[in-house]
């Protein structure tokens, strides 16, 4: 079995496994306790957080574990005030939120959510590489009356064509209106070099299962100096933010997995790519010339994901033949992609909703090896064959 779908979930890796295991078993205190096993629970958990601070250039302050990005969008996006610390931004109908077209359905239904309890919510265009405008931004935020915009959320990578946004870029421009930032980075964490002081964002969300960590686990980057009301009420735990005892085991493994991808992340890098060049170059070869179209530009692209839009062949389709040629793919996010409704990510890029629905995403990880490119191109052909050929009998 060759696994390409990375940006749905990945392996927990060995180190972060290994790691873990004693705050399974014997080393299984509480960390709110002041026993021994208490005390070393405490240690390591605050040691996993100051490893995730230096993995992505934060402070270990500044780092709360949830239980992964979805919880941690819908914190901030539910914060209406987005860190203002006033009383009025933050009552349900003030103010307004900026979103990109292509956000994940965590952001996108929370948003939806707001407009239902009248928050405005307004969503930027893309190009047809899913690249937001920051002049569209610009406008956006000139247009909007001083201080009316509570919050501006745009990710950092898209789950589905791989489209790196321009988040420094953005964020000094939302700096300079005084627009509080926050950006799901699920796909970018791990996966490629970002520093939070060089990116200008007051939030940042992470899943740990999406590099190499354990699933049901993830943090929040909260900029030291800006506010965020906790998310559950009870003890003191996380600052008084999250309330719950914590995930010692979890933390421990989410900060390995990140601190070994990170410290891998040039030869990943290195091999995702090309993986994914050589599978659209075999492709190029074995189909006729406008079977398929490459999603984005591949230097604004995440390095191992790619999304390919097949010309009158159900994307679903390819994926279940995939599936018995060994190869695991998908069609897009792993947290929609059992509908049969097109992708609006598809949809803002200006496909045609039957072209929305035709598109297969192939992302890879360190656990990949160059001899997949082959092997994925060639059974993704096979596919195309057999279906366009059933095809073609039918008519």
């Amino acid at each position: 079995m060759i696994y390409a779908d990375a940006a749905s979930t990945t392996r927990l890796s060995q180190t972060a496994l290994e790691k873990a295991f004693p705050f399974l078993r014997d080393s299984f205190g509480n960390p709110s306790s002041r026993h021994s096993l208490g005390v070393a629970a405490k240690r390591a958990l605050e040691e996993a957080r100051a490893l995730i601070a230096e993995s992505i250039g934060a402070e270990p302050e500044e780092i709360v574990f949830t239980s992964g990005a979805s919880e941690a969008n819908a914190w901030i996006i539910s914060n209406v005030g987005g860190g203002k610390t006033d009383a009025e931004t933050r009552r349900v109908g003030v103010g307004r939120v900026v979103a990109s077209a292509i956000e994940h359905p965590s952001v996108r239904k929370m948003c939806e959510a707001l407009k239902r309890r009248n928050v405005g919510v307004e969503y930027l265009p893309v190009d047809r590489d899913g690249i937001v405008s920051v002049d569209a931004l610009k406008t956006t935020l000139a247009a909007a009356r001083k201080g009316n915009v509570n919050l501006s959320t745009i990710m950092f990578a898209n789950n589905e064509i791989g489209a790196i946004q321009p988040i420094e870029e953005i964020g000094a421009l939302l700096r300079t209106f005084d627009v509080p930032f926050h950006t799901d980075a699920t796909q970018a964490v791990g996966h490629i070099p970002l520093d939070v002081r060089n990116l200008n964002v007051d939030f940042l969300t992470a899943s740990a299962h999406k590099f190499n960590g354990p699933k049901g686990m993830g943090f929040l980057f909260c900029r030291r100096g800006v506010a965020v009301l906790p998310i559950l009420e009870g003890g003191g735990q996380e600052r008084g933010l999250r309330a719950g005892t914590e995930n010692v085991a979890g933390a421990v493994a989410t900060a390995y997995a990140l601190a070994e991808n990170v410290a891998n992340l040039a030869e990943t890098t290195v091999k995702t790519r090309r993986i994914t060049t050589e599978i659209v170059e075999r492709l190029q070869t074995a189909l006729p010339q406008g079977a398929f179209t490459v999603v984005g530009d591949e230097a604004r692209r995440l390095p191992g994901t790619i999304n390919l839009v097949f010309k009158d062949v159900r994307g679903d389709a390819l994926v279940q033949i995939l599936d018995l040629k060994g190869v695991c793919a998908s069609t897009g996010s792993a947290c929609s992609s059992g509908k049969t409704e097109p992708s609006p990510t598809a949809l803002a890029l200006g496909f045609s909703p039957e072209a929305a629905k035709s598109s297969v995403r192939l992302s890879f990880d360190r656990d990949n090896s160059p001899s997949d490119a082959a092997v994925v191109a060639e059974a993704l052909a096979f596919a195309y064959r057999k279906i366009t050929a059933a095809q073609r009998r039918q008519r």
